[in-house]
């Protein structure tokens, strides 16, 4: 293009469409006029889904922000079709579901911002609220030798371990707090959903008021936590 007057275009791609198109107004002349012959840009073909999940026999862990939890989110997707995403902001699994993990594409075929919401069906958000004391500080987690994980919680002088492992058709959590300290209220559930989870205990009481679920973890007993879709 040649005219009368110099001009510098700049400009960035700020979604994935294809092309440029380039035309002019003025305050007299309200109409688009077109420098070009292409006065529209070509959208991208349909993205392809990058599927995420467990690698043979052994949970896939994901380490980025999934829709629905807290920004310091660990995803974890068991053999058979359990997941769970666990906020280390709130110390508990704030999502859980069953079928397919999460679409990476979102996040590998495009910029990384986009939402990331889990994949599959039965989605459950059994709390969204913090679950342990405001003293508690998550530390990290291991995995065991079959690739489970086990996430580290301090309170105060003691030590809360949380482990999971898939079952048939339900989501196993250990609980486990050691170390000198008094006994430790733990919010189980403030979003009840009868419907499509239950959730049963062995080594506590599960306690219930109104819409919020709590149990009490005594050191040097531990908790088990079954999740069971029906």
């Amino acid at each position: 293009l040649q005219g009368s007057h110099p001009f510098r275009l700049e400009y960035f791609q700020k979604k994935a469409n294809k092309g440029l198109a380039l035309a002019w107004f003025s305050n007299r002349a309200k109409n688009l006029h077109w420098l070009t012959e292409d006065t529209t840009v070509t959208k991208d073909k349909q993205r392809l889904p990058i599927p995420i999940g467990p690698v043979g026999e052994r949970p896939t862990i994901y380490r980025n922000f999934i829709t629905g939890t807290t920004p310091r989110s660990i995803g974890v997707a068991f053999p058979g079709g359990i997941t769970l995403a666990y906020s280390a902001d709130h110390f508990a699994p704030e999502l859980l579901w069953t079928g397919a993990f999460l679409d990476g594409a979102n996040k590998w075929a495009e910029r990384g911002t986009a939402d990331n919401p889990p994949a599959g069906q039965n989605v459950v958000h059994p709390t969204k609220a913090r679950a342990l004391p405001e003293n508690a500080k998550f530390t990290g987690y291991e995995l065991d030798s079959a690739g489970n994980p086990t996430f580290t919680v301090s309170i105060g002088s003691g030590t809360l371990t949380d482990s999971y492992h898939a079952a048939p058709n339900s989501l196993v959590r250990t609980l486990t707090l050691t170390g000198g300290g008094p006994s430790v209220d733990l919010l189980v559930s403030d979003k009840p959903d009868e419907a499509t989870l239950t959730i049963s205990a062995e080594g506590a009481t599960l306690e219930k008021s109104k819409n919020r679920t709590s149990l009490k973890l005594t050191p040097g007993k531990p908790v088990t936590l079954t999740y069971r879709w029906k």
